[in-house]
């Protein structure tokens, strides 16, 4: 299984996501983390990457309030050289 963390805090404020205690659970949870919560540019998904280590997010206020798609993203990650399914 997974664990998807929201934080209530950020979501929908799309001012990236709840770094810091997201690197607290992923340092003490053997359970993949998927991030929820926070995203409003495509550069807080690889903030997110860098800092914590998760490779699993998920994002809504930047695909209904900005030009960014999941296909711009996973764009933006291939380019910064990161893995993306297809």
């Amino acid at each position: 299984g997974e664990l998807l963390l929201t934080s209530i805090s950020n979501d929908g404020m799309m001012k990236g996501y709840d770094i810091k205690n997201l690197i607290k659970i992923s340092k003490i949870s053997e359970i993949p983390i998927i991030a929820a919560g926070g995203a409003g540019k495509k550069e807080d998904f690889t903030n997110l990457i860098n800092k914590t280590g998760i490779t699993s997010f998920s994002g809504s206020s930047i695909f209904h309030f900005t030009r960014e798609t999941p296909i711009t993203i996973k764009k933006y990650l291939e380019s910064k050289s990161y893995l993306c399914r297809r």
